[in-house]
């Protein structure tokens, strides 16, 4: 069975005698549309649309901040892909240890960018720019990919408004510039290969992901073993591991080499938790329980315990599944991670853009995710005021002065507040969206 391929329509005996045409039930999750939103036809017309009207939309939003804060940087991620972007090769060589606990080739996708914008324009738009160019990337992608599966007018509105205007989107890369873009672009490519029934390009794209982009890669590789027609399983887990092995392997070469030691910064790599939004963080603010000492390794065990709970439920059911419920499972399983790891940063949630297409296919769904992706770096905004109030930097002092001036809520109130809600709203939607996969998984049968 392939997984691009979509289950037939069904009809009930009233809609059949009646002559109506059927509607899909709330648990379809797509639907070929005969009209679709992106016509196949037009698929990089499209691409190139979207592509454009996400990436103008940062760079006026980039340009907007440039003038208000003078080029003043205000984000201390600005030092650290400044060093990395100028030496891209330390940690894939084995020769540094600045931020060891980032990806060894993840440097190198960054200065491709970072550092022929930096050139000519400075760190504050390079930053920017880069993350901005990734993001609408992803955006042009995933607009090939919906044109692929002929989703209707209503879900191709709600996924293109979704790639303008959630805060999740514009915030993570014109605003911060955070790295997390890459995630978006790498993601949506691995769907796409998996969409046109290329599983193994599938696997290598995702694994080579997890050390250049993000180790939470691992999270969309583990339904893939499990669920790509593609070989045998554990022929499918040797392939997703050896590009992960290999890439470390000639990192630690080089540590021993130059430094005389290993160097494994993601273990040792232990940040506190209180300008996190996970549900530990919350927990923390909550009821100071259970201690910060505890809460990484218990975390840690938690979130991989859903991920292979849920994949285990799902296999018991079924033994492939359709290229949208594959999507979808790969969203809960991160929206659940995201909830439940012990770190996790606002910045993160873009992870869930790839998915917008399985988690945004109602209007409730919409608005409940932007309403999450303001929240969620409402979140980091408050931690921001609270702790600058005594700051030098002019950039903090005047948001903070905005902040007094119209907001009535306390400073020292506000991260809290924040936190709680969207602890609340991302369960919230987690539990929406296994439920609608689990209605899905058991009530839609797979055409093989």
């Amino acid at each position: 069975m392939l997984l691009g391929a979509f289950g037939t329509k069904r009809k009930t005996e009233r809609e059949v005698s009646s002559g109506k045409k059927a509607q899909p039930p709330q648990y379809e999750l797509i639907v070929p549309s005969p009209d679709p939103f992106f016509p196949p036809h037009h698929a990089f017309r499209w691409a190139m649309l979207v592509f454009s009207s996400v990436l103008i939309s940062r760079v006026a939003i980039i340009a907007f901040m440039y003038l208000a804060t003078k080029g003043q940087e205000y984000t201390n991620d600005a030092i650290i892909w400044k060093d990395l972007s100028e030496d891209p090769l330390q940690l894939i060589a084995g020769w540094g240890t600045f931020q060891a606990q980032y990806p060894p080739l993840q440097p190198i996708l960054e200065a491709l960018i970072y550092r022929p914008i930096q050139h000519w324009l400075g760190d504050f738009i390079a930053l920017r720019g880069t993350s901005a160019l990734y993001e609408a990337a992803g955006a042009g992608l995933l607009a090939v990919l919906l044109a692929r599966l002929r989703v209707n007018v209503l879900i191709g509105s709600l996924v293109l408004a979704t790639l303008v205007f959630n805060p999740i989107g514009w915030v993570t890369s014109a605003l911060w510039g955070e790295d997390e873009a890459m995630f978006f672009t790498a993601a949506t490519a691995v769907l796409l290969l998996i969409h046109k029934n290329r599983p193994l390009a599938a696997l290598l794209v995702a694994s080579i992901a997890v050390v250049a982009i993000k180790i939470f890669f691992l999270v969309l590789l583990l339904p893939m073993i499990v669920f790509l027609p593609w070989a045998s399983l554990p022929k499918r887990a040797v392939v997703a591991a050896t590009p992960i092995i290999l890439i470390y392997c000639v990192s630690f070469v080089g540590n021993l080499i130059f430094l005389g030691h290993i160097n494994f910064g993601l273990l040792a790599f232990e940040p506190d938790n209180d300008f996190a939004i996970s549900f530990w963080s919350a927990m923390t603010v909550l009821l100071h329980w259970p201690p910060p000492s505890i809460q990484r390794p218990v975390a840690g065990f938690l979130s991989l315990l859903a991920g292979i709970s849920i994949c285990a439920a799902v296999r018991y059911h079924r033994q492939s599944l359709r290229f949208d419920q594959l999507a979808l499972l790969s969203a809960v399983l991160m929206m659940w991670v995201l909830f439940l790891f012990y770190h996790i940063n606002p910045e993160y949630y873009i992870f869930l853009f790839p998915f917008c297409f399985v988690l945004v296919r109602t209007p409730f769904d919409f608005f409940f995710f932007t309403a999450l992706g303001f929240v969620c770096w409402g979140v980091n905004y408050a931690f921001a005021i609270r702790n600058n109030v005594n700051s030098p930097n002019p950039v903090h002092q005047k948001i903070i002065a905005f902040y007094t001036a119209h907001v009535p809520i306390n400073i020292n109130a506000l991260h809290p507040l924040m936190l709680i809600m969207f602890a609340v709203l991302c369960a919230v939607f987690a539990a929406r969206m296994t439920v609608l996969l689990w209605r899905n998984i058991n009530a839609v049968p797979t055409t093989n």
